[in-house]
């Protein structure tokens, strides 16, 4: 167990070990060890290649500035909203979103993943990848620092489309500073809080939130979207095989840290002058304030009238 610790420590990194769950031994070490990663990780410096790496994002800053966007998570909410309305809108998207039938109509604008999982090396996520590849083309895409040396040598994304962001700390814990993808930026629970530091960073308001439905543990043994296939070829959307994998404190608590982040989010947001709202459909997301989906073009197409 120790080796393979070991060989994920050097492909991955700290953040990368403990965040990457693949494999049962990995679970009880990541147990042990993730609060001294989160706080050891925060003065980790950065090597001089990610340094190289992250000045390229610098042409996001502000890039949006005064705009609206939309962070879409991968909920089965998603059927229930009309998608059309956001083909002339900023959009960004996550993981799976390739599956969705309306990538046909709209391109994302912009694509991010935060998962180590993703980035494992197996066949079933080299697919996956492929698969995204001839479905999205016009996107710009968004990924951890750790996963660069995959992502060149399997041609898993563009290299010229593809950034990268280094992680460090928990944006559980808190968000001290202000969020800049040039610089280190604090680890994430899910891929969309990486989603809604991008549109900050890029100086969208207000950030509207979608898909996100946030309710693992009312079917805690599942994993819900809105496609009904697995997210990956021969892995099962399953994520409990067994009993000795149930335990539903420690999905209490990994909500309570996503919770939290949330929680800081709109701490920032209030300080900064920006406005994150959740248009989901349903979900027991009840952080940020709410407004119906439809109404927002709505208030659009008014605005526009007026105009005239």
């Amino acid at each position: 167990m120790f080796q393979k610790m070991i060989k994920k420590y050097k492909e991955y990194g700290l953040i990368g070990l403990i965040l990457s769950g693949i494999g049962h031994e990995f679970k009880q070490t990541a147990k042990l060890f993730l609060n001294f990663a989160e706080l050891v990780s925060t003065k980790v410096p950065l090597l001089y290649i990610e340094k190289e790496i992250l000045i390229r994002n610098h042409i996001f800053k502000n890039k949006h500035k005064g705009c609206r966007c939309f962070v879409i998570g991968n909920g089965p909410s998603l059927n229930k909203q009309d998608l059309s309305l956001l083909s002339n809108e900023i959009t960004i998207v996550v993981n799976a979103f390739w599956k969705n039938k309306i990538v046909e109509k709209w391109q994302p604008t912009y694509y991010c993943f935060a998962d180590p999982m993703l980035f494992n090396g197996s066949e079933s996520f080299r697919n996956f990848f492929h698969d995204l590849q001839t479905r999205v083309h016009s996107s710009t895409f968004l990924a951890p620092t750790y996963a660069r040396k995959i992502i060149f040598e399997q041609e898993l994304l563009p290299f010229k489309q593809t950034y990268y962001v280094a992680f460090r700390g928990s944006l559980s814990a808190n968000l001290r500073y202000d969020i800049d993808l040039v610089k280190p930026i604090p680890g994430v629970m899910n891929v969309v809080q990486l989603g809604i530091m991008w549109a900050m960073y890029m100086g969208c308001s207000p950030i509207y939130l979608i898909g996100l439905n946030h309710d693992w543990l009312t079917h805690a043994s599942t994993l819900q979207h809105f496609y009904k296939s697995s997210t990956f070829q021969n892995i099962s959307n399953s994520i409990i095989n067994n009993e000795e994998h149930i335990n539903y404190k420690q999905n209490m608590q990994g909500v309570l840290k996503l919770w939290c982040g949330y929680e800081n989010f709109l701490k920032y947001a209030c300080k900064k002058n920006v406005k994150i709202i959740n248009a989901t459909k349903g979900g027991l997301l009840d952080v940020f304030e709410r407004v119906e989906y439809e109404k927002i073009f709505k208030l659009k197409s008014n605005t526009n009238k007026n105009m005239f």
